[in-house]
């Protein structure tokens, strides 16, 4: 698979390959000052590889939920695929899991550790229709809960 055929699998067509691939580094905050680096094709080539939702899905939650028990961990997966059929969000998984503010992960680099096998186990779970928040669009992790006694 060639790299324009990698880009559109997620999503970038339409313009020259050079801008997809500043787009994709831009879109997924691989350091760029408006050129190539080198971790660029690598890290295409790693959500590319195989099934590139599943890629994708587990790599959030691997990176997003952190500590939290396995149900956790599914909820996480289902809040992303929830937010693909809500008119609220974006229509692509790229497109919802890059969005600004929405995942901490992926600015901070998180988001291209490698996924444990349960990671992946999570999102077969949430991409089979599995869904501990009953159609929610957001989540709070247990690290990020408000002290008790404190209400939002």
């Amino acid at each position: 698979m060639d790299l324009r055929e990698r880009l559109s699998l997620l999503g970038y067509e339409g313009k020259s390959l050079k801008a997809m691939l500043l787009a994709f580094q831009h879109d997924f905050h691989i350091h760029s000052s408006g050129k190539l680096t080198r971790k660029t094709i690598p890290r295409l080539k790693q959500l590319t590889q195989g099934n590139v939702t599943l890629n994708l899905l587990a790599r959030v939650i691997y990176s997003e939920a952190v500590g939290e028990p396995y149900n956790g961990k599914v909820a996480v997966g289902a809040v992303v695929l929830n937010r693909l059929t809500s008119s609220d969000f974006p229509n692509t998984l790229v497109r919802v899991i890059i969005e600004p503010l929405a995942f901490a992960v992926i600015g901070d680099g998180r988001f291209w550790l490698k996924p444990n096998l349960i990671a992946y186990k999570a999102a077969r779970d949430a991409l089979n229709g599995k869904d501990p928040t009953k159609g929610c669009l957001y989540f709070l992790t247990q690290i990020n809960q408000l002290p008790n006694g404190y209400e939002d």
